[in-house]
């Protein structure tokens, strides 16, 4: 028992597909239809095709930019490892003897 609905839904269902009706055309002779269905499969495959390779371009360049990030990190916590413990304890004298240098001038001029 199928009312009228039902067998609409089920004739689009068996017409939604382009390559059937690309078919059907070419076999009843409609060639400009054909063509034009044919016109139309291709450029959605080359469309979607398109969109994915975008997709994995941008997904690199992100994802490298993200790599690079870390890599310069990595660099520059490297970098760090560099200074040696008497390096830093000849810049702590320095700045010392700045700040002593600088609150004595300070005591000279009141």
């Amino acid at each position: 028992m199928m009312n009228e609905e039902d067998t609409e839904l089920e004739h689009d269902a068996e017409q939604s597909n382009p390559t059937i009706d690309m078919v059907d055309f070419i076999q009843n002779a409609e060639f400009n239809k054909a063509s034009i269905m044919f016109n139309d499969i291709l450029s959605d495959k080359i469309s979607d095709a398109l969109d994915q390779e975008r997709i994995a371009v941008a997904s690199n360049m992100f994802n490298q930019d993200d790599e690079q990030l870390e890599l310069d990190l990595e660099d520059e916590q490297e970098g760090d490892d560099d200074i040696s413990d008497e390096d830093l304890e000849l810049a702590a004298q320095e700045v010392e003897d700045l700040v002593d240098t600088e609150i004595d001038d300070e005591d000279e001029d009141q």
